[in-house]
């Protein structure tokens, strides 16, 4: 996002997790994310 219209859009922060493992090894993440008021979501990619 490099132009003046993107930077207005709403973002939403997907952390995705691999190696057969679940997705509350970001939970930290999310609150840091959801204290800053971003929409954020964790998932696991098996």
């Amino acid at each position: 996002m490099t132009d003046a219209a993107s930077a207005n859009e709403p973002v939403t922060v997907v952390l995705v997790h691999g190696a057969f493992a679940d997705g509350t090894g970001w939970s930290g993440v999310i609150e840091r994310l959801q204290a800053a008021n971003v929409p954020g979501r964790a998932m696991a990619r098996h």
